[in-house]
């Protein structure tokens, strides 16, 4: 009977020390959510041409929806050398692939890197740690 009672102790606390579904990985200032198919390589970039080859590639392709989050300060969102909101950011079209992915504080660069995003749709969720 104890040795039963220690085995479903075991078994529990094994259960309970399970990361959550929602887990995240950080790197560089970065976290990215923890799902199949999403990286994150910091201080990366894409040429032009490789950022016009992907957009050709994926142009057909089903769109997730990127949220940004700045933790503790302000900050603004540039995909493929483009603007594309102020943080928060909430509900941004982004197509699967490789994207270069700047944020910025006035001139002070807070993540910068290569987003990569699954071909299967669904939310990007990103949170950066402001120094």
């Amino acid at each position: 009977m104890l040795r039963t009672l220690t085995l479903a102790t075991l078994v529990t606390a094994s259960v309970m020390l399970v990361a959550p579904a929602e887990a995240s990985a950080c790197d560089s200032g970065l976290c990215v959510e923890d799902r199949k198919g999403l990286d994150w390589f910091p201080d990366a970039s894409l040429t032009a041409a490789q950022i016009k080859k992907e957009a050709k590639k994926n142009r057909k392709r089903k769109a997730s929806t990127l949220y940004l989050e700045i933790e503790d300060g302000r900050g603004s969102l540039f995909i493929d050398g483009r603007w594309a909101g102020v943080a928060p950011v909430r509900g941004f079209e982004i197509k699967p692939g490789r994207h270069d992915l700047q944020v910025r504080d006035g001139d002070t660069v807070l993540a910068e890197g290569v987003l990569t995003v699954p071909k299967t749709s669904g939310d990007v969720r990103l949170t950066v740690k402001h120094p």
